[in-house]
């Protein structure tokens, strides 16, 4: 079931295609590393809650959630800034 969950968040993640390549491939690697950082420290934060109530299931949702959440976030940052639809 913790395999299944990381799973679904690396489907996601290779779903969403090289997003934080492309950021980085046409200059806004800077913008690329704050998304990073931000999500890093949210993954912790959210690690931190969850596991205490769920455990390992809580760790994988967490990550999981994270994960799609800064790919999300990556996709919108492309769209606006490079102009280009990284999905298709």
């Amino acid at each position: 079931s913790i395999l299944l969950i990381v799973a679904v968040g690396q489907l996601v993640n290779l779903g969403t295609g090289a997003v934080g390549v492309i950021m980085i491939m046409t200059g806004f690697e800077k913008t690329q590393s704050n998304i990073s950082v931000i999500f890093a420290i949210l993954n912790v934060l959210l690690n931190i809650v969850l596991i205490y109530f769920y455990g390992a299931i809580g760790a994988a949702v967490a990550t999981t959630v994270i994960l799609i959440a800064s790919n999300v976030a990556k996709i919108i940052y492309v769209k606006k800034l490079v102009k280009i639809n990284p999905i298709i």
